[in-house]
């Protein structure tokens, strides 16, 4: 009875195949695969052809909230005095003074930090505009869009939440007509959500500017903004009377109430 001849070779290729799991009798995508003994060879007789890239690098053409061209702003007389005194702070890298020249740069722009700004801070300080522009983006503080004249922040987080800050996002809705992210339509006001200002004992906390307003209610949400709407800026800190984070009704007596 003849007996069937088996191939060992095609045996061989196929576990090895296996192995490393491709499908039986694929080959390899570069060149012709050489699979014997358990290795695998690839072929260099076919030659892959490198295509040259040709990479362009264009700036993205500005909007209308962005005034003037490329390359306009700069700082005037007086941020530049402060400029250099805050560089000066740092003689072994003024790198590290970028944050501060940023806030001086949104101040003088009408409160954000346009693509040209960016640009400036990034130029002086001799810096690749990238780093800056990831500054920027990264710290709440920094508004890379254009904002209303006074941007008031809502602390939502626990603490706020818990005395009622609820209230107090609903006031600022209420009064200025406006959805969190929105900006009036006269320019007053933007409205921002904010998760923790930092100031828990005295929550709940509105932030406008460079000032907190503590312990607010609705009621007291209310009177801010008409305030800051006619151009006034209310008392700011506690608005129950409280010495710092002192407990309500108790004056440390080394505290200087006016």
């Amino acid at each position: 009875m003849a007996t069937k001849k088996t191939d060992k070779t095609n045996t061989s290729k196929q576990t090895t195949e296996k192995s490393l799991g491709r499908p039986v009798g694929s080959s390899d995508p570069i060149g012709k695969s050489v699979k014997s003994a358990g290795k695998v060879t690839v072929s260099t007789s076919a030659k892959v052809k490198d295509t040259p890239t040709k990479t362009t690098h264009e700036k993205a053409p500005l909007t209308d909230a962005v005034k003037g061209k490329v390359g306009d702003f700069k700082f005037n007389a007086e941020n530049l005095k402060k400029a250099k005194y805050q560089t000066a702070k740092y003689p072994d890298g003024k790198k590290s003074a970028v944050m501060a020249l940023l806030d001086i740069a949104q101040r003088q722009n009408n409160g954000w930090l346009s693509k040209d700004a960016i640009e400036y801070v990034a130029q002086y300080m001799d810096m690749a505009p990238i780093r800056v522009h990831e500054v920027a983006t990264f710290y709440e503080m920094y508004n890379t869009e254009p904002v209303g004249e006074n941007v008031v922040w809502v602390c939502r987080t626990t603490p706020c939440w818990l005395r009622g800050s609820d209230d107090v996002l609903d006031a600022c809705k209420k009064n200025m007509k406006i959805g969190v992210g929105e900006t009036t339509k006269d320019g007053k006001f933007t409205l921002r959500e904010m998760e923790c200002l930092g100031a828990c004992v005295n929550a709940p906390i509105l932030w406008v500017g460079d000032d907190y307003y503590e312990d607010v209610d609705a009621k007291d949400t209310d009177h801010i903004i008409n305030e800051l709407r006619k151009g006034k800026r209310p008392a700011v800190g506690s608005l129950k009377g409280r010495t710092c984070a002192a407990p309500i009704g108790y004056t440390p007596k080394e505290a200087k109430v006016k």
